[in-house]
């Protein structure tokens, strides 16, 4: 944009040849000093120009799906997604070479995590619960594992049963991956006919 060439003939008249050149020597994924090459009718000119390493500027994420933890749980990174923002405006994901620190579920609270990449980083906030006393596929908490317990289960799973004790909801969750689905309640359903022999 901006460029004008004009072709000089012998006679002194000039011609505005601007859409007719070919101009090559320019590669926008290589920074540094460039000569670029306009040619026309065997003719050429040169000129430099400089590209510029783009500058990381800020880092944006979207948060993992797992936003609660029980005591001693790992970090559950799915759903998570970081992006390196740019100074010309480019955003583009990041998918290795980032840490991840500050998440703590040794005790209860709220656990700031941050993740740092290229000198900047970003935070978001998990909870961990307080401990509390539930036994793994007994959700109705009568101190046996039944098919009852897995009917709970996958009545929760599809939005049946929307009222739920802390404590339940940790004894639903038998497959230990933060959410509540018919697996759940197969698993406890094939504990209680003796096919699985622990949870």
């Amino acid at each position: 944009t901006g460029m004008k060439v004009l072709a000089y003939y012998s006679d002194g008249s000039a011609v505005d040849v601007t859409e007719f050149v070919n101009v090559t020597g320019f590669d926008s994924q290589t920074a540094g000093k460039q000569v670029i090459t306009v040619e026309y009718d065997s003719k050429t000119a040169e000129f430099e120009i400089e590209v510029k390493q783009a500058v990381l500027t800020a880092l944006e994420i979207n948060e993992p799906d797992k936003k609660e933890y029980n005591i001693g749980e790992e970090l559950d990174l799915t759903g998570f997604v970081l992006w390196a923002v740019y100074d010309n405006g480019e955003k583009i994901r990041v998918e290795d070479g980032y840490a991840v620190t500050g998440f703590d579920s040794t005790t209860a609270g709220t656990k700031t995590v941050t993740v740092e990449y290229m000198g900047i980083s970003v935070q978001f906030t998990v909870i961990v619960l307080e401990s509390s006393e539930y036994v793994l596929g007994d959700v109705n908490d009568d101190g046996k594992i039944t098919a009852r317990d897995a009917l709970i289960v996958l009545r929760c799973s599809i939005g049946l049963v929307t009222d739920i004790s802390p404590d339940a909801v940790n004894a639903m969750d038998v497959d230990k991956n933060g959410r509540i689905t018919a697996a759940d309640a197969l698993l406890i359903q094939r504990y209680a006919v003796g096919l699985v022999k622990e949870l």
